[in-house]
């Protein structure tokens, strides 16, 4: 992995002339501090369109017990450890509650931790979690304050609550170092588009391949393009067909599954794990999955990039 040269970058003037605590010495923009959470975000910044804030107490007490959200950091784990084992850090971006960061902090406790989101109420969870061991930010993903910085930066079904997703993964490219890998999950198939997509206030599910095509076209090289969900495909797609009757939903609904159904999916999604691991890609399922390199090639342009910095000053 490329170490290169750590930069941050201010969110108003793109300048790199930012100090530790991000302030810029360009046009003296500094981040507001939250207790432990460092922000760049006025409440006026938050879109209406966003995740209700209020959910998150309910999203903390039942992903812990529902097979999809158990099963999925064991899947990034298993991702992480085979693609990039020797990583030094490691960005959510959109990290919710913070469930994934609390796993991999578990699995994988070497990896220095930065979780993202633009709510406060949800980064005060994740900060309960990790108790400490994390740096916390809360900023939009579009304008992100970092360059050549992470190793790992992962979205997991973020992507499809932004309306301009390709602006997202450009802003990813620029803060991931040269070599460094992006972890995406998104849903797939409009086919299974339904009052729970809508209440979550999604852009979008994605075709099969989509994602990959529009991180390619960013300049990532990709690494791993597979679908997942696939075993439970058919249940999903059922369960899909009831829910468009319905005309309101509660988004925790999702969550809430009958214990032995869940126990079920959570033995198919194990069976699923080894599969992908060993290295099948699924032709389709009711998830995607798109692991991504950042050329080396950039190494170059960063340390072009330096060079200009310190003429200048």
């Amino acid at each position: 992995m490329f170490q290169g040269i750590l930069m941050k970058k201010c969110i108003i003037c793109n300048s790199i002339s930012v100090d530790e605590n991000f302030k810029c010495k360009d046009c003296g923009f500094s981040p507001k501090k939250i207790d432990q959470i460092v922000s760049f975000l006025n409440v006026s910044d938050l879109s209406n369109e966003q995740f209700d804030p209020a959910t998150y107490k309910e999203f903390a007490e039942t992903e812990v017990k529902n097979f999809w959200y158990v099963s999925r950091p064991k899947l990034i784990s298993i991702v992480i450890k085979k693609y990039l084992k020797d990583a030094h850090n490691f960005l959510e971006i959109g990290c919710g509650t913070g469930y994934v960061l609390y796993n991999m902090n578990k699995k994988l406790p070497n990896l220095e931790l930065y979780g993202a989101d633009v709510y406060v109420e949800g980064l005060e969870f994740v900060k309960k979690r990790l108790r400490g061991n994390i740096k916390l930010y809360q900023f939009d993903a579009k304008n992100i304050p970092f360059e050549n910085h992470f190793d790992l930066i992962g979205a997991f079904d973020v992507l499809e609550h932004i309306d301009d997703d390709k602006s997202v993964l450009h802003e990813l490219y620029k803060a991931l170092k040269p070599g460094g890998i992006i972890l995406l999950m998104v849903p797939q198939y409009m086919l299974l588009w339904s009052a729970w997509d809508e209440i979550n206030r999604h852009k979008r599910r994605y075709s099969r391949g989509q994602l990959a095509k529009i991180t390619e076209q960013v300049g990532f090289q990709i690494a791993r393009d597979t679908s997942f969900v696939f075993f439970l495909l058919p249940f999903i797609y059922l369960k899909r067909l009831f829910e468009k009757g319905k005309k309101k939903i509660r988004p925790i609904e999702e969550n809430n599954i009958n214990y032995l159904v869940n126990k079920l999916f959570s033995a198919i999604m194990f069976f699923e794990r080894i599969l992908i691991m060993i290295g099948l890609r699924f032709p389709f399922g009711s998830s995607s999955l798109v692991v991504a390199r950042k050329p080396y090639t950039d190494i170059k342009d960063n340390i072009d990039r330096k060079i200009t910095r310190k003429n200048d000053e």
